[in-house]
């Protein structure tokens, strides 16, 4: 089927290439989403397909803030299917911060490199959320690209910093001296 639509994609018929282009999003989202996940949230794969970027933070925001039993029905390894694009596609300075306290809440440790990549964001609350995330999942792979950020121009950051260094008990004697001059 997905040869076809490959070619309905490329169609003169304009309604008929958005279709099949539809069709083949939504086949790519399903291969990529748990069988549990699509069991909990009924054609989750059309939302995510027809909403784009924007819709997979907002799924991950119901799911966060949404009804546990089916928060209990899921498993981490069942988000991270949601969790990763959504960083990737986060484009403002709220869908990023979103993106972060969902990741984090549901300790989707394979976003650790998705969130690193937020450090340098130019939005402070971006990149103090990032470092927040990054702690709460124990990426402790990440200290060092936390470590760099000891002097950052926003001392919400630095504080962040600490607490990340504190948290994950990462030398904190050799480091705090660094860490105090930068702030």
């Amino acid at each position: 089927a997905v040869p076809e639509l490959e070619k309905s994609a490329s169609s003169a018929d304009a309604e008929r290439a958005e279709r099949a282009r539809f069709l083949l999003r939504v086949i790519a989202i399903r291969l990529t989403l748990t069988p549990a996940l699509l069991h909990a949230l009924p054609r989750l794969d059309e939302r995510l397909a027809t909403g784009g970027p924007p819709e997979w933070a907002r799924v991950l925001d119901e799911l966060r803030t949404g009804a546990a039993r089916v928060r209990r029905a899921l498993r981490a390894s069942d988000l991270e299917a949601l969790g990763l694009p959504m960083l990737r596609h986060a484009a403002t300075s709220e869908e990023k911060v979103l993106a972060c306290i969902s990741v984090s809440q549901f300790r989707i440790r394979a976003a650790a490199a998705g969130l690193a990549g937020l450090l340098d964001d130019p939005e402070a609350d971006v990149r103090v959320e990032a470092i927040r995330s990054l702690t709460v999942i124990g990426a402790r792979g990440s200290l060092a690209a936390i470590a760099r950020k000891a002097a950052d121009p926003g001392a919400a950051v630095r504080s962040q910093v600490l607490e990340a260094f504190v948290t994950f008990d990462a030398y904190v004697d050799k480091s705090f001296g660094s860490l105090r001059r930068a702030m």
